[in-house]
């Protein structure tokens, strides 16, 4: 017999819309704990309209700091990202004080039960802000990247818990000295629950990339060399006709 849904526990996915990867993977989690009847009443948050009274890069610019990053993926301008993010950090530490009083308010008007983060650079604020509006309620950062970009990026000195996708991402965790059992290794990302039902293509994995497993940095810098994962004996050479290639795909997301 299913459980009432009124006894179900009530959680929280922080996302953003800024590259689409945040939104796609709580989408993807959300549908497949819908689909397999989970005990869990999920509500989409963007974060961005969470913080918008305070967003100091609107006041600046007219846009929404997660529409300037979906500007910036659109024109290619990605090379200067390393020094943006300095910038950012600089914002979010001068603003953190307001950005914490804004998240207590709602939290304690929506009382979560759980909360769990798919956003990068604000988990700092998330997790405080909760903790003093609801002490005892668990947080969680689900690392949308194989990896952390230190420092403040996904990986916080602060009680909470970490959902890791690769080998990697435990290892940085633990190594700013999170407990064992607050540090949870997945077998990778999900971004859309149909990877888990069919592949695109029919055949047998032949090879795999053990240096994409080891160094998973190695996907976002080379994706079409070093950072390839695996090799497939196609069964169907006939079925990569309905795939799209780099170019297709790139027009595909700029229409989206």
């Amino acid at each position: 017999m299913l459980m009432q849904q009124s006894s179900w526990m009530r959680v929280d996915f922080i996302y953003f819309d800024a590259g689409g990867g945040h939104r796609a993977a709580a989408n993807a989690l959300r549908q497949v704990i819908e689909q397999q009847k989970r005990p869990f009443e999920i509500r989409m948050v963007n974060l961005q309209e969470v913080l918008d009274a305070m967003d100091v890069f609107r006041k600046l610019t007219g846009l929404r700091l997660q529409d300037i990053y979906n500007l910036m993926l659109k024109k290619g301008w990605t090379l200067g990202s390393p020094q943006l993010m300095v910038g950012m950090h600089w914002v979010i530490r001068l603003f953190h004080s307001r950005t914490v009083h804004l998240l207590e308010a709602f939290w304690r008007e929506h009382r979560p039960e759980m909360v769990v983060s798919l956003v990068p650079n604000l988990d700092r604020a998330l997790c405080e802000s909760l903790a003093r509006a609801l002490p005892g309620v668990p947080f969680v950062t689900i690392l949308t990247d194989i990896a952390d970009y230190p420092p403040h990026f996904w990986i916080e000195k602060q009680v909470q818990h970490f959902i890791c996708g690769s080998a990697k991402a435990v290892e940085q965790a633990r190594g700013m000295g999170h407990a064992e059992d607050k540090v949870h290794r997945v077998s990778g990302m999900i971004l859309n629950p149909r990877f888990y039902v069919i592949a695109p293509l029919s055949g047998e994995v032949v090879a795999v990339n053990q240096k994409a497993v080891d160094e998973p940095e190695t996907v976002n810098e080379d994706p079409y060399g070093e950072g390839w994962l695996v090799r497939i004996r196609v069964a169907d050479a006939g079925e990569s006709d309905s795939l799209l290639d780099a170019a297709a795909y790139r027009a595909h997301l700029a229409e989206l």
